[in-house]
């Protein structure tokens, strides 16, 4: 799938591989890597203080391609390790992926085009088993169904594979929590898309190695994930793992159960040396066990003995008639030019496709390099950051949150001219509206003004989505208009107090995250229909009016559409009220005015409890009224926070939203306003 636009309009992207004790598979990924053909990338390896020759083969790699380097953790650690490669990173994405995964020649182009085809700012994919073992294809063909259907519940990702995440939400939350020692990748992900839209790629997939499978069992290891996945779903925070592992555990030889298909097939199993088995944990140096989240980062060592052939002198085994220059693994059998499904192209298994190597490379990498020889290569290749001055502080302490000062000038001072632009354009624009609505619910017009104001107002403080107006509506209006007919004023405002109760119950029972499940066609069909009504609702003012009328809509729809052609630096809506009022007063034009809809009020609301006897009886009448005011209230509010969502790339917390717009409609309800949502044309 060929990325549109210009190539120097692509993002970079960084990706950024962990490695401990790596040797065996760490170059397979590389060689995938570097087939892909997308323009702006580089491959930044982080070795955590690996003994066999880890960085000597990464370090061979990069002399002769300056998209590959190789960069050192202070000390081990799994999250240490990521950090310390993200801020050697220049991408604009960040992609951490295992060192034992494997991926497509194409993964990054089309993974990109996915992504940007979407709008996603955080992003993870599917895997796809090492072997062909059964048992392994099940358990990692269940795991995908639970990352797709979780997507819409909680933002996940596959411990054992990786994910993108822009580079801007990475310095937003700090990177990853050193202090945790259990699924810290999933925190990871979790907090990056609190500030970002999530999604899970369809397009790609990720084949990953399936040795700690093999050797700690299938049925254990599935357990394993199951259990670290439901923690991070309902929101635990674990900070001891049950589950015991060492380094130099993992080895890359299968147990005969199935074939893996990443695993070097020349490199045998060796026991861990005594020095590793005394590192338990994340590599933080305090004994700590190591968590499931980082397992599949540190394998363990993957030595080269002396005298065993290199694997690009191994023969494929059961495939027809070909050697694998490059790929290093054994494949499952297969027909000459047969494609393994969503795979057609992958250098692993269509390793037909690789183009010779350079003259010598052969015999260079017939011998792997010892540590010995790394001290003889030319720098700089290896780049020892300081993560004390290059992390900052946040970094260590993600699971700080902003303080309240810090918090204001960001959510209130960082754009206050544009701000006051569009609360201004928002008020005039709602004036009219609220007094429209009033008449439509059957009460006088100063009770949706007190309504659209005190909505507005609170919840700009208690409320989920920045940016949002929520005040008087159509929808909600044409609710109450049977209960004010046939009981009062009085019983709308106590109803109008019980919507708001019931919407804080919702929104304590987290019935906001059930929005996830609504489809973009609803949303789509829900803004046409919105727009087609609110066409229709202006259609009456253009019916026996005069001339000038015509001509004030012709020219508002001008200065409109036509105002941003030349400068943005002023909303075009207010320029057009500006501009037509002050053409209405100059000619004195005989045209309505918002005066004539309505009296408006010349006070204060007040607060007021309602006029109602608070029996059983009065329940019973205004309990169906206000499930439908709730039900409606929350349905156009969150479709409405879904819409800006889209529209600003961020995340909006909508069980907040579901008790914002309750207490809004309590304190509405107190000063003698009627119920109210969110807005999708003044949003």
């Amino acid at each position: 799938m060929p990325l549109r636009g210009r190539i120097s309009d692509l993002p970079s992207i960084s990706v950024i591989i962990p490695c401990l004790n790596e040797e065996g598979v760490v170059d397979g990924l590389i060689d995938d890597l570097l087939d892909n053909d997308y323009p702006h990338f580089e491959i930044i390896v982080c070795d955590s203080g690996s003994s066999d020759g880890t960085a000597a083969v990464v370090t061979e790699r990069a002399q002769t391609d300056p998209r590959l380097r190789l960069v050192t953790a202070p000390k081990r650690g799994v999250s240490l390790a990521r950090n310390t490669g993200a801020s050697a990173a220049q991408g604009d994405y960040f992609v951490f992926l295992d060192a034992d995964a494997r991926v497509p020649h194409d993964y990054l182009e089309v993974a990109m085009t996915e992504i940007r085809q979407r709008v996603l700012a955080v992003a993870t994919f599917y895997m796809r088993a090492g072997n062909d073992d059964r048992l392994c294809r099940l358990i990692v063909k269940a795991f995908n169904h639970w990352i797709s259907i979780l997507q819409y519940i909680k933002p996940t990702a596959p411990g054992a594979s990786g994910f993108w995440v822009r580079r801007d939400l990475h310095a937003k939350t700090g990177g990853y929590d050193e202090t945790l020692n259990f699924a810290e990748d999933l925190k990871y992900l979790a907090h990056c898309s609190r500030f970002g839209k999530f999604g899970v790629l369809r397009k790609q997939r990720a084949i990953i190695n399936m040795r700690r499978f093999e050797q700690d069992g299938r049925i254990k290891t599935g357990l394993e994930w199951l259990f670290g996945g439901m923690t991070h779903t309902i929101g635990l925070r674990l900070r001891r793992t049950p589950f015991k592992y060492r380094f130099g555990h993992y080895s890359a030889v299968g147990t005969g159960k199935g074939r893996n298909i990443c695993a070097s097939t020349e490199t045998p199993h060796r026991h861990p040396e005594p020095s590793e088995q005394n590192h338990r944990g994340s590599g933080r140096g305090r004994g700590a066990r190591m968590d499931p989240g980082a397992l599949a980062y540190f394998g363990g060592p993957w030595p080269s003995p002396a005298g065993v052939k290199h694997r690009s002198q191994v023969t494929l085994g059961n495939t027809s008639g070909s050697t694998a220059a490059s790929a290093g693994c054994r494949l499952p059998h297969r027909p000459a030019g047969a494609r393994m499904r969503g795979f057609s192209a992958h250098p692993v298994l269509d390793h037909q496709r690789r183009l010779p190597l350079p003259a010598g490379a052969a015999a260079r990498r017939a011998r792997r390099p010892t540590p010995a020889d790394t001290a003889r290569l030319p720098g700089p290749v290896i780049f020892r950051l300081d993560t004390t001055a290059a992390r900052t502080g946040a970094v260590r302490n993600q699971a700080k949150e902003p303080t309240l000062l810090k918090s204001i000038q960001q959510d209130w001072l960082s754009n206050v001219r544009n701000d006051l632009l569009a609360g201004l354009v928002v008020a005039l624009a709602l004036i009219p509206e609220a007094i429209a609505f009033s008449i439509i619910a059957g009460v006088d017009p100063k009770i949706g003004l007190y309504a659209s104001f005190c909505i507005a107002v609170v919840i700009a403080f208690v409320g989920g989505r920045p940016g949002m107006i929520s005040a008087a509506t159509g929808a909600m209006a044409l609710v109450m208009v049977t209960l004010v007919k046939e009981h009062g004023l009085q019983y709308l405002l106590a109803a109008t107090v019980l919507t708001g109760v019931l919407q804080i119950i919702a929104g304590w029972l987290r019935l906001g995250t059930l929005m996830r499940f609504v489809s973009r066609s609803v949303v789509t069909g829900f803004v046409n229909a919105l727009a087609i009504l609110i066409f229709m609702a202006q259609l009456p003012e253009l019916i026996d009016v005069t001339w000038h009328v015509y001509a004030m809509t012709a020219a508002g729809l001008g200065i409109i559409y036509g105002l941003p052609y030349l400068t943005k630096a002023i909303p075009s809506p207010l320029v057009t009220i500006v501009v037509l009022t002050g053409v209405a007063l100059a000619l004195d034009l005989d045209i309505r005015t918002v005066g004539d809809m309505g009296e408006l009020p010349d006070s204060l609301p007040v607060f007021l409890l309602p006029d109602v006897p608070f029996t059983l009886e009065t329940l019973a009448i205004i309990l169906p009224y206000a499930l439908t005011l709730t039900a409606v209230g929350l349905l156009e509010s969150l479709m409405t926070a879904t819409i800006v969502d889209d529209l600003t790339d961020t995340r909006s917390d909508k069980n907040r939203e579901c008790v914002g717009q309750g207490v809004a409609n309590i304190a509405s309800g107190f000063i003698g306003g009627m119920a109210g949502c969110a807005m999708i044309g003044q949003s």
